[in-house]
């Protein structure tokens, strides 16, 4: 069976085990259920980003972020894809990845962590701001740096202490002051092609991608069904006008994620990333705007899903840099990189 057969068999095991919970989660208000961390566990789904060919179910790259796609659509609340992440970090780092669901720092761009040697250990030190889910995992994978070299270190949740928030889709974010010891085997050099920030602004754009799929097709099937002076809503004009913006929209998000996940690995791929994260944000804008404009006022009940979605939407948009941060980094490189190779550095990562 080829990569892709088993890429799509595994996105059907995602829809099929997040579609069961879906229906619960509605009646449980956004609770992290733990028969769904077991089902996804036992799937294999959390650690189907592997370093190399693939998961342990020989999934590729793209299945994996697939997942994380599905279960943004189904608006999951657990750290699923950040344990995939923290997971392939820590195999290509050559760490062993725990199990359990973990987490990853620092997310914002002004915030490190130091290491230090401490005889045949490390000292792990810093501060981090709105790490997800910080405080429910059991361990994170950290970016820290020692001499100007980059290092990844795994470390046990129970070592760190901090204050818990939550974001605007409700999910836990926590500051975090990180004053740990770590053995020798929880800590190595950084051997990612990609940085932490990159892949997880990869990450967030997919879910944002997934989301605004969701959050269409939910508003289209709104637009079907209701009608307005005998007229369904789809048939008025100004509605079919919104509809078409977020489809476009939509699609456009979807098509920059795609690009930038096919680029992992290659050179330039970080532009790649830039990009996707920058689209995706800014579809965010008319997207959730013009679903909750067509659904009127039910759009903004707690027990309607289209709520849960658009939380979420606006909450990843900021998360591992906004599109203003993006945009100037992506400036940067193409004025960098010169008036000749500009054309090259759009184009490359389309074949």
């Amino acid at each position: 069976m080829d990569q892709g057969n088993i890429g799509e068999m595994i996105t059907d095991t995602a829809r099929r085990v997040l579609g069961d919970y879906a229906a619960a989660s509605a009646r449980a208000k956004d609770a992290w259920n733990p028969a769904l961390w077991k089902d996804l566990e036992e799937a294999g789904l959390t650690a189907a980003w592997e370093h190399g060919s693939g998961g342990p179910l020989g999934s590729p790259v793209e299945a994996a972020f697939a997942i994380m796609r599905v279960a943004a659509e189904h608006a999951v609340c657990a750290p699923l894809a950040e344990t995939m992440l923290a997971n392939y970090l820590a195999q290509s780092c050559g760490l062993e990845a725990p199990n359990g669901p973990m987490s990853v720092a620092p997310v914002r761009r002004t915030d490190a962590l130091s290491l230090e040697r401490v005889g045949s250990g490390w000292r792990l030190r810093g501060a981090v701001g709105r790490v997800p889910w910080g405080e429910q995992v059991g361990y994170l994978a950290i970016h820290a740096a020692l001499d100007g070299e980059d290092y990844l270190a795994i470390a046990p949740g129970r070592a760190v202490k901090g204050a818990s928030e939550t974001n605007i889709a409700g999910e836990p974010r926590a500051n975090l002051e990180i004053d740990a010891e770590l053995p020798a085997t929880s800590v190595a050099i950084w051997r990612s092609k990609v940085g932490l920030r990159h892949l997880g602004a990869l990450v967030r754009a997919t879910q944002i991608a997934g989301a605004m799929e969701a959050t269409l097709a939910l508003t289209i099937e709104y637009a079907s069904t209701r009608v307005q002076f005998g007229r369904q809503l789809r048939k008025f004009q100004v509605i079919q006008h919104y509809l078409a913006t977020m489809a476009s929209q939509s699609a456009a998000a979807r098509v920059s994620v795609d690009v930038a996940v096919r680029a992992l690995g290659r050179p330039q791929c970080e532009s790649a990333i830039a990009a996707a994260k920058i689209r995706a944000g800014e579809a965010v804008r008319d997207v959730a705007r013009l679903a909750h404009q067509i659904h009127g006022a039910i759009g903004f009940t707690q027990d309607y899903r289209l709520q849960s979605l658009t939380r979420r939407l606006w909450s990843w948009r900021d998360e591992f840099g906004t599109e203003a941060e993006w945009a100037h980094d992506l400036g940067s490189q193409v004025c960098r990189s010169g008036a000749d190779k500009t054309w090259a550095l759009l184009t490359e990562q389309m074949a």
